[in-house]
């Protein structure tokens, strides 16, 4: 069976996401004992190659410096009418797409990638199955089209909303957002046993709990310097700083404190994870269910997007970690400092992260792909029939 998945890098998360499920599969079978034949296309790229490296830029300095336009924007769309949307250009683009490569399956993890193959199937008349893998824990309209087969939520919440905006509950799987097998927290041991080292018995005593920052792939993190200093000075515990792709803020504090190491982009980003007691990061969707499956609880920080702004208040409803609003340097360090010592609470916290991902296993992409074939033909290079306007 030959599926496609269609994301974009809008940041790191829909590229995660899409990688995540491919590893899933390819460690299964079809119904007849098949194997899958996956394949990741960047729909942005393929849409548009001259383009796609400015639009990425754009949006890169949109979410540095403009949140506001971005949350007026996601905000006024949330809620809109679900409806076909016009894209006869993706509609173009996805034809050809799929003439070439003959997929059974299109699963997208990009909102406008489930738009384009959603406008495919009612133009073309196409039956091919689409999934749309939702990488927010939000129910945004924009994620909702008539022509997918079945979505792939992070949470009942998503679901409940989903269902109130006129998704049949049949096309709903609450799934959580996809994460790469490696941060799972069985791995915590391997890991901790691979980073040991000898030492005496008394430094053996002394418990150092460790905290990871990070901002994600774009590096969105504090700039004042006087916020690291504190963090340096008031918190007892090894902390590990990820700049991403932000060199600039890695230039500014690589080798300043004696309790922070720096590091730019790294690629074993789940080792961090895994070794970690708490992890400050600004919450997006993916970020934060990779601390779920790691088992590390979350500090969300400064979230300021609407969708983090949504993943916060979901970290906190489940009792998974906290949101930190950054307002004065010392009292949030200082927040920080109680929080890593109170054991007791950083425990709840692994527990209820444990409880949650015991509660998703019993739903897995293969399984979907599987029920929706027992009554959905595969297939739909329709490149004969360009326009049937089938609505």
């Amino acid at each position: 069976m030959k599926i496609l998945i269609l994301t974009g890098r809008f940041g790191m998360g829909h590229l995660k996401a899409a990688e995540a499920i491919k590893e899933e599969l390819t460690l299964c079978h079809t119904k007849d004992g098949q194997k899958f034949d996956i394949e990741i296309i960047d729909w942005i790229e393929y849409l548009t190659p001259r383009h796609a490296r400015s639009i990425y830029n754009g949006y890169s300095s949109l979410i540095r410096c403009n949140t506001v336009f971005y949350n007026l924007h996601y905000k006024s769309s949330e809620n809109r009418p679900i409806t076909q949307k016009p894209n006869l250009i993706g509609y173009v683009r996805m034809n050809q797409l799929i003439y070439e490569k003959q997929p059974d399956f299109i699963i997208s993890v990009l909102a406008c990638a489930s738009n384009a193959a959603a406008y495919y199937k009612a133009l073309s008349g196409s039956y091919i199955p689409l999934i749309t893998c939702v990488t927010d824990i939000t129910g945004h309209s924009e994620w909702i089209n008539n022509y997918t087969d079945a979505y792939a939520v992070g949470s009942e919440e998503v679901r409940r909303s989903f269902i109130q905006k006129g998704v049949p509950k049949n096309q709903i799987y609450v799934t959580g957002i996809p994460v790469r097998r490696r941060f799972y927290a069985e791995s915590r041991q391997k890991t901790s046993a691979s980073e040991k080292t000898p030492t005496s018995e008394k430094a053996c005593e002394i418990f150092r709990p460790k905290i990871l920052l990070m901002g994600g792939g774009l590096g969105l993190l504090p700039k004042r310097l006087d916020f690291y200093r504190k963090l340096d000075e008031l918190v007892p515990a090894e902390m590990t700083l990820i700049t991403g792709k932000n060199e600039k803020m890695f230039r500014k504090l690589c080798g300043r404190f004696e309790n922070i190491e720096v590091h730019g982009y790294v690629r074993d980003i789940e080792k961090y994870f895994l070794r970690s007691d708490l992890v400050i990061t600004k919450p997006g969707g993916i970020t934060t269910f990779e601390a779920i499956y790691a088992e590390t609880p979350i500090l969300a920080l400064n979230p300021t997007m609407r969708q983090e702004k949504y993943n916060a208040a979901f970290i906190e409803a489940h009792e998974i970690g906290k949101k930190l609003i950054l307002k004065n340097d010392r009292a949030d360090a200082e927040r920080i400092a109680r929080l890593i010592q109170n054991r007791g609470e950083i425990s709840h916290y692994k527990q209820q992260m444990r409880r949650m991902r015991q509660s998703l296993a019993s739903c897995t992409f293969a399984e979907i792909i599987i029920e929706l074939t027992a009554f959905l033909p595969l297939g739909g290079a329709l490149h004969h029939e360009i326009f049937s306007f089938n609505f």
